[in-house]
Formats: structure tokens, sequence, C-alpha cells
């Protein structure tokens, strides 16, 4: 036999509506309805504190629509004691009241976007305004449109009647001490040590990898997405290549393109070599290449030569460990190595101690 229970009829003391309970001392609907009271509770009892140690207008300002003393007129106020309304609706109705006290605004513009810069809000907000989410998407705006809202664009300026001089004024002012996640300063900055802040920025670097791409949008559709956007690095990184290269490096290329066309080699096959003979392949530059064959010219320190500097030899110039070009030269040469090239590697002592013979193993190697 099941407990008999009485079925009361009540009124809610937050919304006015009538609800049923068994228990006929329940005073509020829901549990919505009782956090909201207890809420409205809080503000009158902080209100009467504000009122007795403060002073209006500094400490706090009278709510018009109910008496009410706090701090500001908007936010989580608004929310509890005025659900529905806004603090437009309260400055049409009020004009000449004041919307929040004078320590409130002075606070607020001391710690303005302080919590904008917390790692855990960027990842949020980062997250939300991905891809088709922003509103600047090109599936919503033209290239026009998108160039006109960006204050580093010279198109926002002339939309508003404004020179280039402007333009140039205004990034030159903001990038001044701007630091990012691609800065070693930024990460010092946020407290890591030097070798700390160089892995940081070396894992802020790797954000995109074939291997990223396919653990997100599967093994197709993240192959694909990798090879569209390493095109676009590449015919960036192509054109701003001026073809310049160190002065060793550059009395190499000469002896060894005079080399080739002094011998003929091939019945002169190599005549063209002079004109083009970089490479790009992704986002490197390789210094001479014919075929599938790849010369790569190495400064003793700026490569950190293994037979000069040890693994965690420090090459200030470069601000990394000696191992940690040798990575970034292995995985260069892999890259090429990928798509199907020889490469050989030609260190700067080597081609000062004794350049014939540095020279005459690049033909070597350029003939196999």
């Amino acid at each position: 036999m099941g407990k008999w229970t009485t079925d009361y009829e009540l009124v809610c003391e937050e919304c006015g509506q009538v609800f049923h309970a068994t228990n006929q001392t329940a005073k509020f609907c829901s549990e919505d309805c009782k956090s909201k009271y207890h809420k409205k509770t809080l503000a009158e009892e902080k209100s009467k504190i504000l009122i007795e140690t403060g002073v209006e207008n500094i400490d706090y300002v009278i709510d018009k629509w109910n008496g009410l003393a706090c701090k500001r007129m908007y936010g989580g106020w608004m929310k509890t004691m005025h659900p529905g309304k806004t603090t437009a609706d309260y400055k049409k109705e009020f004009p000449d009241a004041l919307i929040c006290c004078t320590k409130d605004k002075e606070n607020t513009s001391k710690n303005s976007g302080q919590f904008m810069k917390t790692p855990e809000y960027r990842k949020k907000y980062s997250e939300m305004f991905k891809g088709e989410n922003n509103p600047n998407h090109s599936s919503k705006t033209t290239e026009q449109q998108r160039k006109e809202r960006s204050p580093f664009s010279k198109e926002f300026y002339k939309a508003r009647g404004r020179n280039e001089e402007e333009v140039h004024d205004f990034v030159k002012t903001v990038l001044k001490d701007r630091l990012t996640e691609t800065q070693l300063e930024y990460w010092i900055a946020k407290g890591y040590n030097i070798k700390d802040a160089k892995k940081k920025l070396s894992e802020r670097q790797r954000t995109f990898t074939l291997e990223k791409c396919i653990e997100k949008y599967g093994e197709i559709e993240g192959l694909k997405r990798w090879k569209e956007r390493q095109k676009k690095w590449s015919k960036s990184f192509a054109k701003s290549i001026k073809g310049g290269y160190s002065g060793k490096e550059l009395l190499f290329i000469e002896d060894l393109l005079n080399t080739i066309n002094d011998k003929e080699i091939e019945n002169n096959h190599y005549s063209q070599i002079s004109k083009n003979h970089q490479l790009c392949i992704e986002s490197y530059r390789y210094d001479f290449s014919y075929n599938n064959h790849i010369i790569e010219f190495n400064g003793d320190y700026w490569h950190a030569n293994p037979n000069i500097y040890n693994e965690h030899d420090f090459i200030e110039r470069k601000d990394s460990e000696a191992w940690e070009i040798w990575k970034k030269d292995s995985y260069k040469t892999k890259t090429a190595e990928s798509y199907g090239y020889k490469v050989l590697i030609v260190w700067e002592s080597e081609y000062n101690d004794n350049p014939e013979t540095t020279i005459q193993k690049c033909i070597d190697f350029i003939k196999s």
C-alpha cells in the first residue's frame, strides 16, 4: 500500500504562479525561482549596507526602478532585478541617471580586458569563432568588406576618407610592443625559463601538421587540407625570396656553376641551371637543384656544424641550442626526400679547406 500524501495548492513567492506541493511550507514553484528570490534578498541587504556606509554616485547609484542601491545598472544586476529589460531601456526612461558609480568605473577601467588574456578565455573564444562561425568569413562577406573592416588595411581608411600615412602610423603604434605566441619573449613574459619558453614556442609553431590534420579531419580530408595549405605557403614563400645568399654561399654557388659550364657536362644540358637553380618545396628554399638532386650549403655557425659544436652548445644569433638547429635542418632534408629528391649537404669549412675537391664531389653527385 503506497504512502498517502496531501496535495497543497500554493502561490510562488517569486513569480506569483500557483503550484502544487506535498509540503505546505513550500514557497517556490522551482529551483530557478528559489535562486532568483534569494539573489534579490541578498541584493536588498547589500543595498542597505551601501547606503549606510557609502556616498551616492561615488560608492553606489540608486536604481530608479526599485529604489535600491547598487554599483552598476547592467550585467548581473539587470538580469536579476529586471529580467527582460536592458540598460538601454533604463537610459531611455532616465536619460540623466548614472548607470555606475565612480569607484566601479575606475575599477572597471583598471581591470578591463584582463580576463580576455587568460589561456582559458582565448581558447574558448577561438573555438567559438573558428571557420564559418567567424562573422568575417568569406561565405558571409566580400573581400572588399573584410578589408574595410580591418584597421590594418588601407581600405579601412579609404572608406573613412583618410590617407595611407594614418594606416602606417596606426599599425606602427599598435604593434610597437605587441607580443604574440610566436615570439620567445611572449613565453618568457608568461613566467617560463628560457628552455621551457623555447619548448612552448616550438609547440606553437607546429600547430598545423599533417598528423593533426588527419586526426581532426580524417585521412583523406586531412591530407587534402594539409596539401592545400602547403601549396599556399609555398607560393607565399616563393614570392618573398629575393634570391640573396650569404657571401660565402654565393662564392660556392658561383664556383659550382662556373665548373659546370666549363666542363659542359652532358652536352651542355646544364646551361639553364644558372638561371633557375633555386628550388622551393613547401615553406623551404633549397640552394641548388637539378632534376632530382639538391645541394645545400650550410654555414658552420648558422647550422651548428656537428664537427665543431656539441648538441647543447648555444648558438646565440639563432637563439637555439645546436640540437634544435640540427632537428630543423633534418626535417628540411626529409621534406625534400619525401618528394623524391636526393640531398647533399656541403659544409662551409669543408669548402674553405678544399674547394676543388668539394666542387668535384658536387659534380659527381649531380651526375649520379
